[in-house]
Formats: C-alpha cells, structure tokens, sequence
C-alpha cells in the first residue's frame, strides 16, 4: 500500500507558463539586493558550491527552474531570451559577472523534480498523532470554542456575546459578501436611524497553525489569545495534511485559504486580524493575495511566507538529515530538529512541500503586509533566515512591528513564556492599533488647545498667508469628523466648541482664524473676508454632528446638526441647479436674498463638494429641506456623470462653472478663486475620488463606477502620483504628495485593486518621513476610518440610495 501511495503522490506536477506573472515577480526579486547577498543565495541553491564554481549557464538554468518549472531546453525561445536577459538584470543588479559556460558538476536543489524523501511510520505514530488531536478537541470545547466546517477543513470558533453577531446577521452579511464582488465583502449592514445604534461586530482573529500535531502544541497561546482578547471571537483553523493525520493527499495552500476566507465571511465578519505560524504563514499570504479586504491586519510567527526564494527553508526542511549527535547535544532545540525530520519526511507533508509549492505564488512580499502588522521572528531560526526578514520588512513596510527573540530556533517560542506574553499583547493590539495609533499620531501632531477648545493647526510651517493664521473652518470640519469617527467624544466636544465659537451671522463657520495678542480669533482683516464659510468644511461638521447624534444618543447634537444643514442650504446651495455653492458670501439665485452678491460666482462650483454621502443624511436628517436635498443629490450624481464626459481619465478641475449653453458644468479654463491652475486637478479636486469612492463603499451605487474606473486606471497607469495633472493627465509638477496619494489609494483600496498596496506602501513612506502634512494626513486618516470603521452601522437605509 505504502508503496503504491508513494508511486502515485511522488508523480511531478505539470507547472502552466506564465510568462507576465514571472516578469512582475522577476522585478520585485531584483529589489531584494538591498537586502540578501547573490553569493550566499546561489551557493546556498547549489547545495554549498562555493560561489565561484557556478557559472552564468548554472544561473539560467537555475532561473528557468525556479520561474518557470521548465529546463532551459523546455522553454519556448521568447522565455529563453527572457531568461538570459534575467540573468543580466542580477549580473547588473547586484554587480557581479558570471563567467561563461556551464559547470556540469554543479546541481541545485530541485525538489519539484526530485523523488520525494520519505520515511515509512507505523500506524501508530499516526493513531497517536490523532489522539492527540481528539484530546485537543475536547480541551478546546472546554474552553467555549464550537467546531464547524468550511470548505471541506474544520475551524474552531468562540464567541462572546459581547462579540457575536446575531445568526440573522451573518447571514445578510455572508449573503452582502458573495455578492457585491466590488465592495469586497462588506459584512455589516447600515441601521434604520434613530438616536443610537448598536456598534459593528468586534473584529475577530484567525489563527491557522504550522507543521506538527495541528492546534495540540499552541493551546497554551490559544488561551492567552482568547483571554487577551475576550472581546472578540476566535476562530482556529484545523490543516490536518501537515499534522500527521491519516490523510489520502495533501491540499493547496490556496485550498486552505480559500476556506479560511469562507468561514470568515460566514461568520458575518468584513475581515479580521489574522495570525499564523510557519506554514500557516503561507495560507495568511495567500489570504492577502486573493482577498486583501479580508485582512485588517497580521501577525506571523516564525514566517517562513517572507524570503521563501532563500535556499534556508528548502535545504533544512526538505533536504537536512539532522546528525545524531547534534540532536543529543543540543537540548531541546536538538529534539525538535528531530522531530521536525520526522514531521517534514511523512509522505503527505512532503507532498505539501514538494509538488504544491510554488515559492513565487506562496511568498509574501514586505510591501504588501496590510498597515498593521506584527512579525516575529527567532535569531536561531534555520528554516527563516530572520536578519534578512528583517531588513526586508524594515525597507518595504516601515510601520510593521517586528518582535526579535534572541536565542530561540523555530518553535522556539512555543517553551518562553514570558516571550508569548509580550507576543499575545502584540496581537492584541493589532485588532484596534491601526485606528488607536494613527488617530494618537494625528492628534499629536496637529491638534492643539485654547480656552478649552480644540483646533487643527494647518499652518504649523507658516506656508499660509497671514503667518499668524493657525486653522481653517476645512480643518475644523476635519476634526469633528475624525474625532466621532475614532469614538473620540471628548475631542469632538473640544472641535464643537471652536466651531459654534467661530460661527458668522448665517450660523456657518467663519473660514480662516488666526493668533494673535495670545488670542485665537477669527482673522479681523477686512481683506481677508474670514467671515465668510467655505461650503465643504460647514457639510462636514453638519455630517459630523448627525453622525454623534446616532452614535452618542445626544439629540443635541442632532438638534446642531439640522441647524447647520438649514443654514447650508438657505446660503450655499444654488436653488437653480441645485449644487453647491463655494460659500455662504456668494449669495444665491433666489429673490429671498435681494441684491445677488458675487454673482460672477453663483454657477461656479468645486466637484469636490459632492458629497453624496452627507447630502443622503441631510435629506434624512433635515427634514424641513429634505426635498431640496433630493434635488441636490440628483444634480450631483448628474454632475459627476458629466465630469466622466468630459475627461477620460475622470480628472476634475479645482472648480468648474454652469454653462448656460449646454446646461452642464464644465471646467474653468483661468483663474476664478485660488490660483492659475483652478481649471486643472489640483489641491480641490483631490478629494474628489477619497469623497466618491467612500459614496460607493457605503452605498454600492454603480452609477458612480464608470467614472471610478476611468480614475482607477489613470492612478494604476503612474509610476507615481504627482501633485497636479492637467485634465488631459499630464502632470504639472514633478513631485508628490500625501493630499494625492492618499485619495487614490483610498479609490483603487474600495475597488480592490492590487497596486492599492502600492499606494499604501507610498502613504507610509511619507509619514514615516515626515512629508506628510494636515491636509494629506488628515485626509488619509479620514479614509481609513471610514474604510475600516464603516460608521458603525449608523448610516441611513440602504435601500433609501435607489430612491434618488
């Protein structure tokens, strides 16, 4: 039987060519030369050759294996030169030369083509293994967990009740996931309103375990996992092919994934914070690549997933035969090396690892860990080569935490106590730590005090005129919504009491206040016109008090709030075309008002003031005009249609102007307000794709896709996002900026699409620099929260979003 079962597994598995996926994967290899020598890697490939013995032959036959499944002879002639010109790139790269030829004494190791190695066991290691198993299962029932299936696995799940979601719940949600492939598996569905509303389900976390005896050994962490988190659910996933369980054939990682994913969706969660260990560590990466909106965040063990083209894993996994003497000498460290062996020459684990393991599909690169991330790694882990692990995450994931033990080999943390403790409180911060810590950095930053109010500092650099000006009404708007976002109620407080202290006789923020006399006051200059609103600044704290009002049950907030969007729409709305106006001083079309003042102004409008989202509350909210907010709501989505007309990237200008003629808005072609370049994409519209691409996360109106699309395919299509583009999409300046960046990546992240990660890559950077400022800061942390929040299920209906 044994042998039969040998014959039948050990066949090679055919490989199909892709050409593009290699190409992309050759590029990002070729950014590992900041991180990992040529010479260890290739010598290392070739079974201990010393570096100068491999030639460029070697090379390329090296690289048509590990690309391609192919020998240099099986390629097509197109993939041959490719190969060749690869080589090159690394020649070039790392600054080396390979001499010509081919040295026929050299091999690499090439355990997809290679016999598996195999250790026949007596049933009983087997039997054992799957006591232990039953053993383990009884433990975790004791704990409260409850086991399902997904997808042909098992999981383990325990729920609070402060943490479950109602059973009718999940599965809207799971339904709402499978469904809406654009918004990427929502979870949670809007209430009907009213004053409060119950919060989101709290984020769960998924552990998948590595190679051994299943859950069995980390059932001490699972304890102290479930108690550091008590407040959300657990969910374990079972991966029976790599616990020595008695198993016809091993299954892919991606099979595993794919299940873990399932039973996460339903569950009725959105995503999650998702931990592994060792192999694990691959099913977590696979997660990430095929459902990135999966993962809010991650924490691997012991990550084999990172450097997975490193000869460390492969040569002490596959091909180490552990000497006796060492495994004698080396205390416990030497028994799990032993048992290691015994594990990794089990027929279906070497199946695992020998004909469905493609290194380029199973590795995770730095740059596309989620924003919040945990690595550990152990200095005398032999299957992860943790230096260089850690090196790459520092240079492509520079907000990653990395946790070091410094004397432990793989597993090694299983038997340190004390190191599992730091470890659990890590992990336990990652499922709130993005909100918590960005929020906590932004505040630091940019909040500051006066006379028992808050404000945001825009002017920290003295760049705006007057030198003494210290906030914008932009900014204070901002800051409510920020605030009641991350649950902030003091802080809103703090900004409510600027606002209403700032206000002009219409009961709208007056626009710019400045310091002076040790007084922060609303900027006195007649020239300066501060009295004056800004339309977009008084929609955001009207969105802002309404959001508190359901969220804190404060009905004077609500009672704010509706003040506000009365006075919005009495004095900034065009009752004509129904669009918003630039401020309260432009006056109106409306004999109410008398003699119109700047009327020159009346029909301009900047398309980053459709917000779509705040309009749908104000006409609920807002009762006495809910009317005229349908009205508004229509003429917006009308106008954004235009805007797709007139741009085939989608690009907006900073303002644009009713054109009697042909009854649309269209772009401004000079100076109206601000600057020459108010009729090219610039510091207004901006936003304009972080405002419709959050409209659509909420609300799944396709109506706003086309022009979604035509913007996502212009920001994939820079190599980097400047800061200012003529409508025909040539940049205007050669540099780039957070307050550009930060709506794209908001945009491309709601589509799902992949060069998101990118983007989020590049937010980091500049954070992690310095280069950020109040207004891309503030506009990417607004995006994330409302991303990853989803505002606490207190939106209006979902089915109100048709009606208009």
């Amino acid at each position: 039987m044994h042998r039969w079962r040998y014959h039948t597994i050990n066949r090679r598995v055919g490989v199909s060519l892709d050409g593009d996926r290699a190409a992309a994967v050759k590029a990002r290899f070729l950014d590992l030369h900041r991180v990992m020598s040529i010479r260890d890697f290739l010598s290392g490939w070739f079974r201990g050759a010393p570096y100068e013995a491999v030639r460029r032959g070697n090379v390329e036959d090296f690289v048509a294996y590990g690309f391609y499944t192919r020998s240099m002879s099986q390629l097509p002639d197109k993939l041959r030169v490719r190969t060749a010109e690869f080589v090159s790139d690394i020649e070039r790269v790392w600054g080396v030369e390979f001499p010509a030829g081919r040295n026929p004494d050299l091999i690499f190791m090439a355990h997809l083509w290679e016999p598996l190695r195999v250790l026949p066991k007596p049933l009983a290691l087997h039997l054992a293994s799957e006591a232990a198993g039953l053993a383990c299962h009884a433990l975790l029932a004791a704990l409260g967990f409850r086991r399902r299936r997904s997808q042909g696995f098992y999981y383990w799940i325990r729920s609070p009740l402060a943490a479950r979601p109602p059973k009718a719940a999940r599965a809207a949600a799971a339904l709402t996931a499978a469904a809406a492939a654009p918004l990427s598996g929502i979870a949670t569905a809007p209430s009907g309103g009213g004053e409060s509303a119950a919060p989101a389900p709290a984020r769960p976390l998924v552990f998948i375990h590595g190679v051994g005896l299943g859950l069995a050994p980390y059932l001490g962490v699972i304890w102290q996992l479930a108690t550091a988190c008590a407040g959300h659910n657990i969910m374990l996933l079972e991966v029976p092919h790599v616990s020595l369980r008695l198993q016809a054939r091993a299954s892919a990682v991606d099979d595993v994934a794919a299940a873990a994913a399932a039973a996460l969706r339903a569950e009725g969660f959105a995503d999650a914070c998702w931990v592994a260990h060792s192999y694990g560590t691959f099913c977590v990466s696979r997660v990430r690549a095929l459902t990135p909106s999966l993962v809010h965040s991650m924490a691997l063990i012991d990550p084999v997933c990172f450097l997975t083209c490193y000869p460390h894993l492969l040569y002490n996994f596959v091909y180490k035969v552990p000497r006796v003497a060492d495994v004698l000498s080396s205390g416990l460290e030497g028994i799990m090396g032993a048992a290691r062996f015994i594990f990794s020459r089990d027929l279906i684990i070497a199946e695992t690892f020998c004909r469905k393991f493609l290194w380029h599909e199973l590795q995770l690169w730095a740059a596309d860990l989620p924003r919040a991330a945990l690595i550990v790694l152990s200095h005398a882990d032999d299957l992860v080569p943790a230096p260089l692990v850690a090196a790459h995450v520092r240079e492509s994931a520079p907000a990653a935490e990395i946790m070091y033990h410094p004397t432990a080999g793989h597993g090694g943390f299983l038997a340190d106590l004390p190191f599992q403790r730091r470890m659990v409180a890590g992990i336990a911060a990652l499922l709130d730590a993005p909100v918590a810590k960005s929020y906590t950095q932004w505040r630091t930053r940019y909040v500051r005090s006066f006379n028992g109010m808050l404000y945001v500092a825009y002017n920290d650099d003295e760049a705006n005129l007057p030198k003494d000006a210290v906030t914008v009404s932009e900014a204070t708007g901002y800051g409510m919504l920020i605030s009641v976002m991350a649950r902030q109620r003091e802080d809103f407080d703090g900004f409510l009491r600027f606002y209403n202290h700032h206000v002009n006789a219409h009961g709208l923020m007056c626009w710019q206040q400045v310091l002076r006399n040790g007084l922060v006051l609303t900027n006195p200059d007649p020239a300066a016109s501060a009295n004056n609103c800004a339309t977009d600044a008084d929609t955001d704290a009207a969105y802002a008090l309404l959001l508190a009002a359901r969220l804190w049950g404060c009905k004077e907030y609500g009672t704010r709030g509706v003040q506000v969007c009365a006075a919005i729409w009495l004095h900034c709305i065009n009752h004509v075309t129904n669009l918003p106006m630039l401020g309260g001083w432009v006056g109106g079309p409306d004999d109410r008002f008398g003699p119109l003042k700047d009327q020159a102004y009346c029909d301009v409008c900047r398309p980053s003031d459709l917000v779509l989202t705040h309009f749908y509350l104000f006409a609920e909210e807002d009762v006495e005009h809910a009317s005229g907010w349908r009205r508004v709501i229509k003429a917006s989505l009308a106008a954004l249609e235009e805007l797709l007309v007139s741009s085939k990237h989608g690009l907006c200008s900073d303002f644009v102007a009713f054109d009697a003629e042909s009854r649309t808005y269209q772009a401004v072609t000079s100076q109206v307000l601000e600057r020459p370049g108010d009729g090219t994409f610039s510091w207004n519209a901006c936003r304009m794709p972080w405002r419709v691409a959050v409209y659509f996360w909420e609300t799944g109106d396709v109506r706003v896709l086309p022009l979604m699309k035509a913007l996502a395919k212009f920001f994939t299509g820079e190599k980097e996002i400047m800061a200012g583009y003529a409508l025909d999409g040539t940049a205007q300046v050669d540099y780039a900026t957070l307050s550009f960046i930060a709506p794209a990546w908001c945009l491309l992240q709601v589509l799902g699409d992949r060069e998101a990660q990118r983007l989020e890559t590049e937010c980091q950077r500049h954070l992690a620099t310095g280069w950020g400022t109040y207004f891309g800061e503030s506009i990417l942390l607004l995006a994330r929260l409302q991303l990853e929040r989803r505002y606490l299920g207190i939106l209006p209906q979902a089915s109100l979003w048709s009606t208009f």
